[in-house]
């Protein structure tokens, strides 16, 4: 079944495409450069270590009051032997329910860490007298790095216009998502492919090209910066799909298992009302989800969950939609699926 809130409309053509309009396969020009997390913090926080969960009790009588109470907190963690340090971004709770929750969270060690510190956000939410257990949410890491905008910025490359002598012979459409990871200002980058369902002669010629690409501005000895590319190549009438702008409720509509899911987010404590974009990955990348405007550490486990979801797409017309950016509208209000 088609989905009901797709048009098809003509993908913006690089200049070098211009020269191809008359042959069998059109080059549709490629996306632009996202930052890739490495997924350093995920990975070690994994190794987290926290105080028992006995420690972690709604104080009596904030149970006698039959008062729920929500506190989300940022951590960053330094040193491996060292607690984090801890801020409360947002709350719904009394002073002491707070601490009580700040108190816990400085009991916690990350063993692991090795290099740059690590920032994750953590919420809990506390429901007095119903039977459950406090509800904790997994540490989820923060935005992996705030200069990502100047990063992008300052990438130079694709330099000339790629050769394409084989285009007359070529008769399959497709895409390849390139990452090229940067370790020098001045050296070219490591090109390896993410996903490719084009022709192995696109690849190579896209991979190739890709290794024009500077990043003149990244520090000598800092870690590696990885961005990521999609070109996409497609037989003429086969223009790409686009998907018009979305409210919540009509976007996750069109989520595959959206039943099935278990959360609960309070958008009153994100600056509501507030947009992202969602760029269609799934199942072939990872999907990638940014802020419109100012961006606001207390959307990281929302945002988070956002990215997890894969969209209800018809096999046929995934490559299609493959990179397509949706915006999403987000109201103030609650969204419970439990």
């Amino acid at each position: 079944m088609h989905l009901p809130f797709l048009c098809s409309i003509p993908w913006p053509r690089l200049t070098w495409a211009a020269i191809w309009l008359g042959c069998l396969l059109v080059p549709h020009g490629a996306r632009a450069q996202e930052l890739v997390d490495d997924g350093r913090a995920k990975r070690l926080l994994a190794c987290l270590v926290k105080p028992p969960s006995e420690e972690l009790k709604m104080p009596e009588f904030e149970n006698a009051s039959l008062r729920s109470s929500f506190v989300r907190v940022k951590m960053t963690f330094e040193r491996a032997d060292r607690r984090p340090d801890v801020e409360v971004i947002f709350e719904r709770a009394s002073r002491e329910v707070q601490d009580l929750v700040t108190d816990y969270v400085k009991g916690y060690r990350l063993p692991c860490l090795e290099g740059r510190p690590v920032v994750a956000v953590q919420e809990f939410d506390f429901a007095p007298l119903d039977g459950r257990t406090i509800f904790e949410s997994g540490a989820t890491p923060a935005s992996p790095r705030s200069n990502s905008k100047a990063l992008a910025a300052c990438l130079t490359g694709l330099v000339g216009d790629p050769d394409f002598p084989f285009l007359e012979n070529e008769t399959k459409s497709g895409s390849v998502i390139l990452r090229a990871q940067f370790t020098a200002p001045d050296a070219p980058p490591t090109v390896t492919t993410a996903y490719r369902s084009s022709s192995r002669r696109f690849a190579s010629t896209m991979e190739a090209h890709m290794k024009s690409m500077r990043l003149p501005c990244m520090q000598k000895g800092a870690d590696p910066v990885t961005f990521q590319q999609q070109f996409s190549f497609f037989s003429q009438g086969e223009d790409r799909i686009s998907i018009k702008p979305q409210s919540l409720r009509e976007f996750l509509a069109k989520v595959k298992g959206i039943k099935d899911q278990k959360v609960k987010f309070d958008f009153s404590s994100m600056s509501c009302p507030f947009d992202f974009i969602y760029t269609v990955g799934l199942p072939a990348v990872a999907n990638h989800i940014s802020e419109v405007g100012s961006t606001d550490l207390n959307r990281t486990e929302f945002l988070s969950w956002i990215a997890r979801l894969t969209l209800s797409i018809e096999s046929n017309l995934f490559e299609r939609l493959l990179g397509t950016r949706v915006l999403v509208s987000v109201p103030c209000g609650t969204i419970d699926l439990h």
